[in-house]
């Protein structure tokens, strides 16, 4: 019945996020912010972003945390579930990344595909950069506290993120998933690469694909543009998310300059 299985939107001021909740309690403590165990108050002070966010990811203490649409922490990601998650720096969080993470869910939805968590991710280190700093990481982390999910990892890699949140499928923009399959990012060895994919299968790890805006130098480029190794075996782990789903031409650099608002 619905009280047993229903689909719960949400609704904020800035988009719709959908999550499956299997009865009724579930409902409520979504609805109400509750995080479940290990869960803090809301976040409203920078003090308990450090106590709850910084402090515990930076020193390693704990693997990730998750900060749900109300501002509630929690130490813990429920481990078999589906996951629909949009990783990125969001430097800064802008109507492109809400909107592309709401198509995702959407168009998957429509196919069948329902997850039990929709959220962002952000790792506190970067494989090409140094790590975000705590004043960083406050800062991303006030700009999704009471707005929208969004998991804070210390993983940089996404066979680190897959190993921390199985069953997840992931949101990418092109130029992402081009990395995703560079040698030089598994030590420049094809054998450590198609190893790392066959963990992402195991580990149930799918990866959605959205298209790179064009330039004056270069077309719209989708899924269909990406030249995957010779002999890859893991194609079918990639799916292409259409660009009448979603498109938007925005950018975080022309944000950041002040030429355009985040539109949040």
């Amino acid at each position: 019945s619905g009280e047993q299985s229903a689909l719960v939107t949400l609704w904020s001021d800035y988009g719709i996020w959908s999550r499956l909740a299997t009865d009724a309690s579930q409902i409520e403590a979504l609805m109400l912010g509750h995080a479940g165990p290990g869960a803090s108050g809301p976040l409203t002070q920078e003090i308990s972003f450090m106590e709850t966010l910084v402090d515990p990811l930076k020193q390693g203490k704990v693997p990730y945390v998750y900060v749900n649409m109300a501002g509630v922490t929690s130490s813990s990601v429920p481990g078999q579930q589906k996951k629909l998650l949009l990783p990125g720096s969001f430097n800064p969080l802008h109507i492109g990344h809400a909107r592309m993470l709401e198509s995702a869910a959407s168009y998957l939805s429509q196919r069948g595909d329902v997850f039990d968590v929709v959220s962002f991710e952000l790792s506190a280190f970067n494989v090409d950069k140094p790590p975000l700093s705590d004043e960083a990481i406050l800062d991303r982390a006030t700009q999704f506290s009471g707005r929208f999910g969004c998991v804070f990892t210390n993983a940089p890699t996404f066979i680190m993120k897959a190993r921390l949140m199985p069953n997840a499928t992931f949101v990418l923009g092109y130029d992402t998933a081009i990395r995703l399959i560079m040698k030089k990012y598994y030590n420049d060895s094809d054998e450590e690469m198609q190893s790392a994919f066959e963990e992402f299968s195991n580990l149930g790890t799918r990866f959605l694909v959205a298209g790179r805006v064009p330039t004056k130098d270069s077309p719209f480029l989708s899924l269909r543009n990406v030249a995957f190794p010779e002999g890859f075996k893991y194609g079918h782990l990639f799916m292409e998310l259409p660009a009448d789903v979603f498109r938007a031409d925005i950018s975080s650099t022309a944000i950041r300059s002040g030429e355009v608002s985040t539109g949040l």
